[in-house]
């Protein structure tokens, strides 16, 4: 995914619980990749 890709879908995404102070456990992976692995799921 390319940064300006990224651009546009990262504030789409909602804020962890952690970091907006609601609690909840600090992610394990990057939601970046996540959402790679998942682009790359749909494509092929």
């Amino acid at each position: 995914m390319s940064e300006a890709q990224w651009a546009v879908i990262e504030p789409l995404l909602p804020t962890p619980g952690w970091l907006a102070g609601r609690g909840g456990r600090r992610t394990k992976h990057c939601r970046r990749e996540i959402v790679d692995a998942i682009l790359y799921v749909v494509d092929n």
